[in-house]
């Protein structure tokens, strides 16, 4: 019977059990069976820094959001029938006599859109942050040297470019590939849920090979080119496991997007019992604080069903390639990036029950040039920004958006 594999937090032996000081516990490579549950078992082992994390991502994103809720709540206040008749449009329903969308200043209109579409940006490179973050904190733990929160977004902002590359290299060809599966067939008079869920087990069995190129880029640190080689190398060399975690990531993505909805559903119905809405100062204060705290709310979950989705990824990757050192530049950034940080176990795939190899050599942060005083203050000057430049950027250009249309919306032209 193959030896069960522990995490690196797991207590060594007592020293009165063996008269030999115990060595670091080896981490064993999961079957294709033991993948998920080793998975869940690293999720756990890595709950406080997610959880923390989580709140961050959350609270950020919120963030995002404020300037569009208070605007579209200030619209709805000046013209209480606007969104109801904007959804009519789009339905292709006929407005019988003029309404309060062909009233309304066509300016607000437009800077509510440019107000979606900043924020829509900004989230979106939010979550490309979490999913680096995610990966980042669990490779830390199943490495025995756990990451804090600020160097997994330090190593987010590292690989941030490298992960939007993946997203054309990979992400989108698979949802091409999606829809030109599904459109037929919904079209067809079958039932667009089963669709969608048969559709997507099979895109997941297509883009199996690929499972392993987030890993490779955040934990490797490669390029997303090289990553996409290496992934299909480590697939086909167990694809068993390479097709299980391709399976749970579809199935528990379809549990993440449930607990989306019966969330939504719970918001809506505490909205109709206590009687939400944008009728007066209270009511509309009330109902902005319930939407905000569901928008945190969300995004911290999402961001927690992300983490779980990828922790059998990271075990099989670190399992096969024996190969972490990418979460050395978020420890130090002054690291070089390139080929001194591969190491050639990367292309190793060891035997299934294999220990975990020493691993090589790794340049360190010390220099051979002298020590300066530009140097030092340098070094004393580079402090982390929990918000980066661009996206404090776009925060500010969404609120100064949001108080135009508010001073249209209080005082519109004669």
């Amino acid at each position: 019977m193959e030896p069960a594999a522990a995490l690196p937090n797991e207590p060594a032996t007592s020293l009165a059990e063996s008269p030999v000081q115990p060595g670091p516990v080896p981490f064993v490579l999961p079957t294709a069976r033991q993948v998920v549950g080793r998975g869940f078992d690293l999720g756990l082992a890595t709950s406080r820094q997610i959880q923390r994390a989580s709140i961050y991502v959350g609270l950020l994103a919120t963030a995002f959001v404020v300037p569009l809720v208070i605007q579209a709540a200030a619209m709805v206040i000046a013209m209480p029938d606007l969104f109801s008749e904007l959804f009519d449009a789009g339905s292709g329903a006929g407005l019988v006599e003029p309404g309060p969308l062909s009233l309304a200043d066509p300016g607000l209109i437009a800077l509510l859109w440019v107000v979606v579409l900043l924020a829509s940006a900004a989230i979106t490179a939010l979550m490309i942050d979490a999913q680096v973050m995610a990966v980042a904190l669990l490779g830390g733990q199943l490495a025995g040297r756990p990451l804090r929160i600020h160097e997994a977004l330090r190593r987010a902002r590292q690989v941030f470019w490298r992960m939007v590359m993946v997203w054309f290299l990979v992400s989108l060809p698979l949802a091409v590939i999606q829809s030109l599966l599904a459109d037929p067939l919904v079209e067809a008079g079958i039932p667009e849920e089963g669709v969608l869920l048969l559709v997507a087990l099979v895109v997941a069995m297509i883009g199996a090979p690929f499972g392993y190129v987030p890993a490779g880029i955040i934990l490797g640190d490669v390029e997303p080119g090289q990553a996409v080689v290496r992934s299909v190398r480590l697939a086909r060399a167990r694809w068993r496991l390479a097709a299980v975690i391709a399976l749970f990531a579809t199935v528990f993505a379809w549990i993440e997007v449930l607990a989306l909805g019966v969330g939504i559903d719970v918001l809506a119905r505490l909205g109709e019992t206590v009687h939400l809405g944008f009728d007066n100062g209270l009511t509309t204060t009330a109902t902005l604080v319930v939407l905000l705290a569901g928008v945190a709310a969300g995004v911290s979950l999402l961001f927690t069903f992300g983490a779980l989705i990828a922790a059998p990824q990271v075990v099989a990757f670190v399992g096969l390639t024996h190969f972490h050192a990418g979460l050395d530049r978020a420890r130090d950034p002054a690291l070089p990036h390139g080929p001194e940080l591969q190491a050639p176990a990367a292309e190793v795939i060891p035997p299934v029950g294999a220990g975990l190899a020493p691993e090589p050599e790794r340049p360190t942060a010390t220099s051979t040039a002298p020590a300066s005083e530009w140097t030092t203050v340098s070094a004393r000057s580079a402090r982390f920004r929990w918000v980066t430049l661009p996206m404090a950027t776009i925060l500010a250009l969404e609120l100064a958006l949001a108080m135009v249309a508010l001073i249209g919306v209080v005082s519109p032209p004669a």
